[in-house]
């Protein structure tokens, strides 16, 4: 059987990882810092609604988002590796609760714009329940940044939520692991992976899409199992060595660094491709992102050595393919055009003929209008010969009107019906 993973960058006895420590309230101190953890992950809808505010467009925001989350990714990772070998708190001489609300603002505000892989440190059943929990709650989110309806679904889901938080707190201020502490609570943000497939699944529902979330669930997680076994099963044994590239602090910062920046770059960068490209380029995109993710969780995870951790790798693919599958699904079925005028998001959903016929009544409306307005100046004319044809008059606009009505009579374009409709008033120009 395989031993567990340890984290420490070296076996060497002279690092010893740091621990926290708390006093009397522990679960009290846990608890605060899940709430504060909680708090902070808000800071994600802040900083795109100032980017729609300073008229930066939907897909725009959530670029400069996922990339100045992606910066702050890489400078948590720093922290939070650096803890290993206990450099970090002697270079910054930093408290120890300072140092954690440091730590944990940074982890938060990465992972909850779902490009962090630095949630996956802890490898324990309590993690695995802190995972279970995550996902709802970034659902819960989710859903109360789309404006969706509190219905009794995501009432259960919020007991479960903070149910999975107090014993999360528990064991945290019991056990007092530093990395745990950090893992845990920086996890109450990883939920929004999921929340941006629900996300891209309402979109579809609001255009009269049925997309059957238990399939797309399923080809991820068949997906996932795929990659994950060529990962853990045929890469990693077959490549010696590799293994020591994290060997050393400033190594793994820099790996971890170097994979927060490219998940904030490659990330926004696939979302917007997918609103301005063909349909039929986004599937390839979205295989593309199963080797990216499998080659991240290769470099960034190859110490693990334990089950659990097979289990940390289907997740972070599973969250990255959910997404992408949800993706293609919808970019395939209605492509989504974003109007440049108003930088919003619309649905082309009128033919073309329908557009045409819509531009005809337009046109017939203004001519209407125009030639109203002249014949109240037409009152000398109409007294002397008598009577007046609307046809006269209409023929005599001929250049103003299409060339399909410039032939035509007027009792056959417009009805009796339609006369309020289309601005005509027949009476003031009949004799």
């Amino acid at each position: 059987m395989k031993s567990p993973r340890s984290w420490s960058p070296a076996s060497s006895s002279s690092v010893v990882p740091p621990q926290l420590t708390y006093g009397t309230g522990t679960v009290l101190r846990g608890s605060l810092l899940a709430i504060v953890a909680t708090v902070l992950v808000s800071w994600d809808a802040v900083l795109f609604i100032l980017a729609a505010r300073l008229g930066a467009s939907h897909r725009a925001a959530i670029f400069w988002k996922l990339l100045a989350a992606g910066i702050v990714n890489g400078i948590e990772a720093v922290f939070e590796h650096f803890d290993n070998s206990n450099e970090i708190r002697q270079f910054f001489a930093l408290k120890n609760w300072l140092w954690f609300i440091l730590t944990i603002g940074f982890t938060n505000a990465a992972v909850c714009t779902a490009i962090s892989f630095s949630f996956l440190l802890t490898y324990t059943a309590n993690g695995l329940l802190g995972y279970a929990c995550n996902i709802i709650w970034g659902a819960f989110m989710g859903a109360i940044y789309l404006g969706d309806k509190l219905d009794i679904r995501i009432f259960v889901w919020s007991v479960i939520i903070f149910s999975g938080i107090a014993v999360m707190a528990w064991d945290t201020a019991t056990q007092g692991d530093s990395q745990k502490i950090v893992g845990d609570c920086c996890g109450l943000g990883a939920g929004f992976l999921f929340a941006i497939f629900l996300t891209e699944n309402r979109r579809a529902e609001q255009l009269g899409i049925s997309i059957p979330i238990g399939l797309v669930l399923c080809i991820s997680l068949l997906l996932t199992a795929f990659a994950t076994f060529i990962v853990d099963f045929i890469i990693r044994p077959s490549v010696p060595g590799i293994g020591n590239i994290s060997q050393t602090p400033f190594a793994a910062a820099f790996v971890a660094a170097c994979d927060g920046l490219l998940m904030g770059i490659v990330s926004p960068l696939f979302g917007a491709a997918v609103e301005s490209i063909p349909a039929a380029r986004v599937s390839l995109i979205a295989l593309c992102e199963i080797p990216i993710a499998t080659v991240l969780v290769y470099i960034f995870y190859h110490q693990k050595q334990n089950s659990l951790g097979l289990i940390g790798d289907a997740i972070v693919l599973f969250g990255l393919l959910g997404n992408a599958t949800s993706e293609v699904f919808i970019s395939l079925q209605y492509p989504i055009q974003e109007d440049s005028a108003t930088k919003t998001h619309s649905v082309p959903s009128l033919s073309k003929d329908t557009h045409h016929n819509l531009h005809k009544l337009s046109y017939l409306r203004n001519s209407s209008a125009s030639l109203h307005a002249q014949s109240s100046s037409c009152g000398d004319f109409r007294s002397s010969t008598g009577s007046l044809a609307i046809s006269d008059l209409i023929n005599a606009k001929a250049p103003l009107l299409p060339p399909l009505l410039s032939s035509r009579s007027a009792s056959s374009v417009v009805d009796s019906d339609d006369d309020q409709a289309m601005g005509l008033d027949v009476d003031a120009v009949s004799p």
